[in-house]
């Protein structure tokens, strides 16, 4: 009586993610190799949800509470592309792209992502990342078992077989060449029946290689790894608030400074910029607006990482620093405030281009940040930051 072996269920699933990429790289060399990015986005996008979505019911997984809204938000991201073609706006497509699928893995893995701060988002997006290059190969020589398979007399005869034409290959070119050059007619047989363009295959091949280990390397990482919550620094709590008070205060002695200065600009026009900085009022708006928008931008990691000092601290300690980046948010809005004067200067004297507009597009975008920071971290809800 013949034993039939049984598949281990890493190994099955290891199996059936092998499938998955080897179909992922199929359709990502037909869909993805036409630039640029469009519906082809969005239907890759879709295929990989739905293989996601297959290997979720048919192995009954168990997933995170918010699964099926990132699964959805990365189709719509998807969608993107089809709605607008813009080069910047796709690469903005392609980086939330990313992000969703990747906070969408650890929620397969069960990783309750609402809960989670700045820090653990780039360690979910880095790993996964990491995960998605290397995984494919740690998926064949690791997770699937290969002695776990039957060994059964027909796998044994396709073995035999492929043994049998790699001996037989060498002797079949020196025969194929010399009967060649004895009959033209022959030969053109020969050429007619192997025809093909050899640098075609190659690139073939190579990408249906890259998108069928990316797309094994993410499904790896989603079904079969594990959270690694190494990357995340553990909190630690300051025993004196004393030395971030002072480089806070300073900041906001800094910023009030700057401030100041603004505030006489708001107020005096064209012809007190002209007579105090020496530049003709566009040349003025032009000059500051980046820098003022990079200093914006720079705020929030301060922000986030001081906070992670203090929010296990004493609530005395908790409440300076609360006061502390109050004061430095409020100044902020006045800086952001002359930030986006400058730029409504520039495009009154040059014009609104596209550079322009996404430049005033992320101020507002930072704004919100800002004032939502305010609203929960500030407020003691830090775990509403990131998703609200």
């Amino acid at each position: 009586m013949t034993v039939v072996p049984v598949l281990a269920p890493r190994t099955k699933l290891g199996l059936e993610i092998a499938a998955a990429g080897a179909v992922g790289g199929v359709v990502g060399d037909s869909l993805l190799r036409a630039m640029p990015w469009g519906l082809n986005v969005a239907l890759g996008t879709t295929a990989l949800v739905g293989a996601g979505a297959w290997l979720v019911r048919r192995h009954r997984v168990k997933h995170g509470p918010d699964t099926a809204w990132l699964a959805i938000t990365a189709l719509l991201l998807g969608l993107a592309f089809v709605r607008r073609d813009a080069a910047t706006l796709a690469a903005f497509d392609t980086i939330a792209l990313i992000g969703a699928l990747a906070l969408a893995a650890a929620s397969l893995q069960g990783e309750l992502i609402t809960t989670w701060y700045p820090f653990d988002l780039i360690r979910g997006v880095i790993t996964a990342t990491a995960s998605s290059i290397f995984g494919g190969f740690v998926l064949l020589l690791s997770d699937i078992q290969w002695r776990e398979l039957p060994q059964d007399d027909r796998l044994r005869n396709v073995r035999r077989v492929v043994l049998g034409v790699a001996l037989a290959a060498p002797v079949l070119v020196v025969f194929a060449a010399l009967f060649a050059s004895a009959d033209q007619v022959f030969s053109n047989v020969l050429t007619n029946l192997f025809a093909f363009d050899a640098e075609t295959v190659i690139s073939h091949t190579f990408f249906i290689g890259f998108w069928a280990f990316l797309v094994a390397g993410y499904l790896r990482w989603s079904f079969l790894g594990q959270p690694l919550h190494a990357f995340t620094p553990k909190p630690r709590t300051v025993s004196s608030v004393v030395p971030l008070a002072t480089a806070l205060g300073l900041l906001n002695a800094l910023f009030l400074m700057f401030v100041v200065v603004q505030l006489r600009y708001f107020f005096g026009g064209a012809a007190l910029v002209e007579q105090t900085s020496g530049l003709s009022y566009a040349e003025y708006a032009r000059r500051g607006f980046f820098e003022l928008m990079t200093a914006s931008g720079l705020v929030l990691p301060i922000l986030i990482g001081a906070e992670a000092l203090v929010h296990r601290a004493a609530a005395p300690q908790v409440r300076v620093f609360r006061q502390l980046a109050g004061l430095l948010l409020g100044l902020l809005a006045v800086i952001m405030a002359s930030a986006l004067q400058r730029m409504r200067l520039y495009v009154s004297a040059y014009g609104l281009s596209t550079d322009r507009l996404y430049a005033t597009a992320f101020m507002i975008l930072l704004l919100g940040v800002f004032a939502w920071f305010a609203w929960t971290v500030l407020r003691g809800q830090r775990q509403r930051f990131v998703f609200g």
